[in-house]
């Protein structure tokens, strides 16, 4: 054992002497403590998944430990998306989806360390779950969350409302408050319907829950939005042919924050239209900002092209053009999620390196907003381990994250795949 990491131990055992009264209020022995805390500053140590459930209660009633914003370089902002353990599932019996995403027996049947949460078989709609989620979040450096699908705020504060975790998230979730957020916008249906989603995010979302992200442009300020289909937006208002109706709805839109001060409005947008048929230079000289961004991708990957997420990472290429680069922890379906991601082998070390390989990229082009997304959060089932700490890989990913934001140095750094060794699955 080195010296550093002894000093370290010895460090930490006195802390958690400490917190004994902690542990005797719980239940929870003071070596859970010891790795609970002694693993949130730590790489490679492996947890006992026999103590499940001691994790998970541990962290349903005990709040995390203060905590010190620093600014970034970047903004790094995160794909959240949230359907294991809600209520709204179980009481849906079936109706609402899978049992299985209630009762995560799909994980407990794989087995399979990376898709394990340290925080246990989780409640999804729980705060202090939630808490700990944002606090580890703002701790590696995510500046902001993008929420996925359209909020309803129409009985969501019932639990068995499809919402209601967002609603934990937005009115009883301390940390969240210290983040930033991204709103899902409605892209299909009636104009009627998605016309009255976009007003109550601009119109009521913006002023009640202030935390909202925005971008500055030439000195002015643009609330973010994120539509999921650029493309499909532009069928629901001209259905594929031409794009007047919708242009007009955008700038309608954009003219609300014009009338409070702001630039108009700013729109992440995925499978964009072309700008051939939407002018990009029409919109933003009427205050919209439309950028394409990416949601599930690597970043200029081939994902046919790529068998594993080793070859991901090499084949990543990145925009010349305004865009928002985007980058995945991990890209490998697992059973019954149908999406069928075919890359293996995602690890703490290469997200790292596509990380500051995007990192590097965005800070030596001008073109780019200083802005790189993540997918994910904790989408156990699509993609596989996130931006939440697990049983196989701890911290890792978080901590990966937290080395680009505090320790980068373009110039100094090699972002070649030839610096880390070769970790096929």
């Amino acid at each position: 054992m080195s010296i550093r990491r002894f000093v370290k131990l010895m460090t930490l055992s006195l802390y958690l002497f400490l917190r004994t009264s902690i542990a005797n209020s719980t239940g929870l022995s003071n070596d859970f403590l010891f790795y609970v805390h002694y693993f949130e500053f730590s790489k490679g140590y492996v947890f006992n998944v026999n103590q499940s459930a001691q994790y998970n209660k541990y962290f349903s009633q005990n709040s995390p430990l203060s905590l010190e914003l620093k600014e970034n370089k970047i903004d790094y902002v995160a794909h959240w998306y949230n359907d294991f353990g809600l209520e709204y599932i179980r009481k849906g019996n079936g109706s609402n989806g899978a049992m299985t995403w209630y009762t995560w027996d799909w994980a407990k049947n794989l087995g399979a360390l990376d898709r394990h949460p340290l925080l246990g078989w989780y409640k999804g709609d729980d705060t202090n779950i939630l808490n700990w989620q944002c606090y580890w979040l703002l701790k590696s450096g995510i500046t902001a969350v993008n929420i996925t699908g359209p909020i309803d705020i129409s009985n969501w504060k019932e639990p068995s409302n499809k919402h209601y975790w967002k609603f934990q998230l937005f009115e009883n979730t301390y940390y969240f408050k210290l983040l930033k957020y991204i709103p899902w916008v409605k892209y299909k249906g009636s104009i009627m319907n998605i016309t009255a989603n976009w007003n109550q995010m601009i119109g009521y979302f913006f002023s009640t829950y202030n935390n909202y992200y925005k971008v500055c442009y030439n000195n002015k300020y643009y609330p973010v939005m994120y539509v999921f289909e650029g493309e499909g937006l532009r069928n629901s208002f001209d259905n594929l042919r031409g794009s007047k109706r919708l242009k007009k709805f955008l700038i309608s839109q954009a003219n609300k924050p014009i009338i409070k001060g702001f630039g108009g409005i700013c729109l992440f947008v995925r499978h964009p239209t072309s700008d051939k048929i939407l002018s990009r230079k029409d919109l933003e000289s009427n205050g919209v900002l439309y950028i394409p961004a990416g949601y599930s991708n690597m970043e200029g990957a081939k994902e046919r092209r790529s068998r594993s997420y080793y070859e991901l990472v090499n084949n990543m290429k990145m925009p010349n053009e305004r865009a928002i680069v985007n980058v995945v922890t991990s890209h490998h379906s697992v059973s019954p999620h149908p999406s069928n991601w075919p890359q293996k082998g995602s690890t703490p070390i290469l997200f790292e390196l596509a990380i500051r390989r995007a990192t590097d990229w965005v800070l030596s082009n001008p073109a780019l907003p200083k802005i790189i997304q993540i997918y994910n959060v904790a989408e156990w089932a699509e993609g596989g381990p996130g931006l939440q700490p697990n049983f196989r890989d701890g911290f890792g990913y978080l901590n990966s994250l937290k080395n680009v934001v505090e320790n980068f140095i373009s110039e100094k750094e090699d972002h070649s795949i030839k610096a880390i060794p070769k970790l096929e699955p």
